[in-house]
């Protein structure tokens, strides 16, 4: 079994590479995967069936050409998804993946990650991880934090880990921020612990996968 998961960026990235071996593991499953980062989330075509356009570079943007093309050259099993809903309703946003996946790409399982509102709930639903990477870290912004609340999640994670300065680094904007976000995934993916999560955007990504991948469903 070979599982091609796709992100939303290079965020996204140490993320994945941390847990879908953790949650292979669990599985009971020998698969190959591989990470395919994009530049941003982006926006589905109007068009599906149309070429992207030359810079085209999102992940939504790309989705439908991807899914054409592994259906035509086979050789993936799984397609995952790991995406931010962002201000979008995750529902409205499970279905158009499922849409486009079923449409173009028939013959292949799928499992989406969509985290609620960013991928930094994830790492904030992993409190033990969070303090792993940075010790120092303010304990109680992370306990104020609402569970996949829609808040600014990467802000509050910015204030726990920079405390006063985290005013400043929130002002930059991008690309700033983008490299922040990078950083505290590397340093915090090596410590999630899938199964202590609180995140249940994760956690229904979690069991997905163990269904799709392994083969059953977990309690």
């Amino acid at each position: 079994m070979h599982i091609e998961v796709l992100t939303e960026d290079r965020s996204g990235v140490p993320v994945a590479r941390a847990l879908i071996p953790a949650l292979l593991k669990e599985a009971k499953s020998d698969a190959s995967f591989s990470v395919r980062p994009h530049r941003g989330k982006g926006y589905l075509p109007k068009d599906l069936t149309s070429r992207p356009a030359k810079f085209a570079s999102g992940l939504l943007e790309l989705l439908p050409a991807k899914c054409r093309a592994y259906e035509k050259a086979g050789g993936v099993d799984v397609l995952v998804v790991v995406i931010d809903a962002d201000h979008d309703d995750p529902s409205w946003l499970y279905r158009s993946l499922e849409m486009t996946v079923r449409q173009f790409a028939p013959s292949i399982s799928f499992v989406f990650g969509i985290a609620v509102e960013e991928m930094e709930s994830w790492l904030l639903g992993d409190k033990e991880a969070v303090l792993a990477a940075y010790p120092k870290a303010d304990q109680k912004v992370i306990d104020r934090y609402e569970q996949d609340s829609l808040v600014g999640t990467w802000e509050v994670l910015c204030r726990a880990i920079y405390k006063d300065k985290a005013k400043d680094i929130i002002a930059e904007g991008y690309p700033t921020t983008g490299q922040y976000k990078h950083e505290w995934a590397t340093m915090i993916a090596p410590h999630l612990d899938p199964k202590r999560n609180k995140s249940e955007s994760f956690q229904r990504f979690r069991q997905t996968f163990l269904r799709i991948v392994g083969g059953r469903k977990e309690r």
